[in-house]
């Protein structure tokens, strides 16, 4: 990668990488959907989070997922704050993907993968509440997507 610092514009080049966005892999190429899990799982075991993460922001080359807009990294996050971080961003993903039953066995890949299997049902309606707030904040049609309601 080359880094440079134009004016008070920075700006890091990285080599091309083609593939296409999670948003059309997700339902059309399984190994898109088998690798989140495991992708997310790293980047924050790495501590590193993405503050603006949705489906475009996320390429699939056919082999693995690679981040886009490393200007929304946040490394070394507050506890709590990477919690609150965490569960919007796969709220964030169930609104865009609009697959509830597939980000949900996504999501308990990523706990298992985080040793955080006993704690995935409660964080998943965490999730579920704030998809449902987003959705309200931004007037997605109701059409969009619907969310279950199972106890």
């Amino acid at each position: 990668p080359l880094a440079a610092l134009s004016g008070a514009r920075e700006l890091l080049v990285t080599e091309f990488v083609a593939g296409e966005t999670l948003a059309s892999a997700w339902g059309a190429q399984a190994a898109a959907r088998a690798a989140l899990p495991a992708f997310l799982a790293a980047l924050h075991r790495s501590g590193v989070h993405h503050g603006d993460l949705h489906p475009k922001n996320v390429l699939f080359d056919g082999r693995e997922l690679v981040l886009l807009d490393l200007g929304a990294l946040r490394v070394g996050l507050h506890l709590l704050f990477e919690e609150k971080l965490v569960r919007a961003q796969w709220a964030t993903l169930l609104t865009h993907l609009a697959d509830e039953a597939g980000l949900q066995a996504a999501f308990d890949a990523y706990s298992r993968e985080l040793g955080r299997a006993h704690e995935a049902a409660r964080r998943w309606r965490a999730i579920l509440l704030a998809a449902e707030e987003m959705q309200r904040r931004r007037k997605h049609p109701p059409s969009l997507w619907r969310l279950s309601r199972s106890p």
